[in-house]
């Protein structure tokens, strides 16, 4: 949903009570922790991708919506040590006041780096997250999906969009 469950389950499902919005959430996130310990993988060349920005000197952060433990918890699962190792700053929504699309998130992680928000590029896969990036101030590239096309992406703001991370990598290895 990119957003904090709660409130993405507000937002498309207003007229459904409070009590009724909690469950909900309690089996979205209890089925989303299932599917995830099954069998969560990385999106396709998302591994060359941070290969290649790597062998350039990038300084990785991540800037999501989601909790600090689920997110450092998914990565574990997916990243080696070394992978790991690379990101420098995990801001999660539990770091900042606003959440996506407030830009708080990317601003929070570039300070974390140390850089200025003009030189950061963005790497997201929605239209809330080219959003917020954006209004940080930041280039940002998308990655359209069946969830997310290419002209919800475009309009939102975001400079660059690619299919997969695969071919990102290759255009960038260049």
């Amino acid at each position: 949903m990119s957003r904090p469950t709660l409130v993405g389950i507000q937002h498309t499902l207003p007229s459904m009570g409070p009590d009724k919005q909690e469950a909900l959430v309690k089996t979205v996130l209890d089925e989303y922790h299932r599917l995830r310990e099954e069998g969560l993988e990385l999106i396709p060349g998302f591994r060359d991708l941070l290969k290649s920005l790597a062998a350039r000197h990038f300084s990785f952060a991540v800037a999501t919506v989601q909790p600090r433990k689920s997110v450092e918890h998914g990565l574990g699962m997916v990243l080696s040590e070394e992978e790991m190792s690379l990101f420098k700053a995990i801001v999660s929504g539990e770091d900042v006041r606003r959440n996506k699309p407030a830009p708080d998130v990317w601003l929070v992680a570039a300070a974390k780096l140390g850089l200025e928000p003009k030189v950061c590029v963005a790497v997201e896969d929605s239209e809330i997250g080219v959003t917020s990036a954006k209004a940080a101030g930041m280039f940002c590239i998308a990655r359209a999906s069946e969830w997310s096309p290419a002209s919800v992406l475009y309009e939102a703001g975001a400079d660059l969009i690619c299919r997969d991370y695969k071919t990102l990598a290759e255009f960038l290895g260049q």
